[in-house]
This record gives structure tokens, sequence and C-alpha cells, in this order.
């Protein structure tokens, strides 16, 4: 049986193509490195001068083609963050950093644990023995 002229051509011509087009991940990038405020913003850095840094915050793991970190990131609500280092041309790649935000916890006024009896002009208590308001 005889393979279609087209299909001949997606499968012995460029279907070698596309896998030599897969990113290596190379010891020669290092591994991105993160930093929480303790407001919950991440800020994401590479040691290796002119790595382009891609990262997730869905969870996915971050490929050539994901967005780049360009600022940093606001995660007040927690979540997880996933990076790696690529080569401007995106050929070669870190190994993946992956973290875990906890969310961020606004430090609150704590109210007192029981509530002082209201008073009156007379200074006397609002409150009654029983507990019910006269």
């Amino acid at each position: 049986m005889s393979l279609n002229p087209v299909l001949r051509l997606l499968t012995f011509a460029l279907l070698p193509l596309c896998l030599h087009a897969q990113v290596e991940v190379s010891g020669s990038l290092a591994v991105p490195t993160f930093t929480r405020t303790s407001e919950g913003v991440v800020t994401l850095s590479c040691p290796t001068p002119g790595a382009v840094i891609r990262y997730s915050i869905d969870g996915t793991d971050p490929g050539p083609k994901t967005g780049p970190y360009l600022a940093p990131i606001a995660m007040p609500g927690g979540g997880v963050v996933k990076a790696r280092a690529f080569t401007v041309d995106r050929k070669q790649m870190s190994e993946l950093m992956e973290a875990r935000i906890e969310p961020y916890r606004a430090h609150r006024r704590r109210r007192p644990r029981s509530c002082p009896a209201r008073r009156t002009a007379t200074g006397r208590s609002m409150i009654g023995r029983s507990g019910t308001r006269r």
C-alpha cells in the first residue's frame, strides 16, 4: 500500500524537524528563584545573565511559548507558581521551579474578648443582673 504524497511529506520530512524543535533542559541555566513580600507579592529572578523567565500561575508547566515574566505578581489569595529560565532563542531551558504560595493574612486588629458594659449618664450599667437591657 502506497502513502499519499502529502502524508509522506508530513511523515518523513516535517516530523523529524518537529522533533528537533523540542527544547532541551540545560544545566548551564540556573533555576529561577522567588521571593514573597508580606503583602503577597511574588518576585521571580534568575542569576543566569540574559535568561528569560517564563512562568505560569494556573498549575501548568511553563513552556517556550508561555508568557515572559515582566513584573512582580500579586498573589494575596495564594496559589502555585511554576517557572523556568529559557535562552533567548528558546532552545534551552532550566529545571522547573515550583512554589506553593500560602494566602496572605492581613494584619487585623483584634477585638476585645468581652464587650465592656455600657454606662448611662448616672454611671449605672445599662445591663441588668439577668443579662438583659434595662
